[in-house]
């Protein structure tokens, strides 16, 4: 086991960076495309199934 000293935090700190990348426009645009499905098929499918079902359980 090695009894080496570990450097300030100050020294430590200096080589990290968090900086988060910005996502591609056609990125952006797959997930509001999604979202917009989404949300289509909920409304136009999923929703009338579910009234039918409550009104005429099988």
């Amino acid at each position: 086991m090695s009894n080496s000293a570990s450097p300030p935090p100050e020294m430590e700190n200096r080589n990290h960076s968090y900086v988060t990348h910005d996502l591609p426009w056609f990125v952006h645009l797959l997930w509001v495309s999604f979202w917009a499905f989404a949300i289509y098929y909920t409304l136009r499918y999923i929703l009338p199934a579910i009234r039918t079902e409550w009104l005429n359980p099988p």
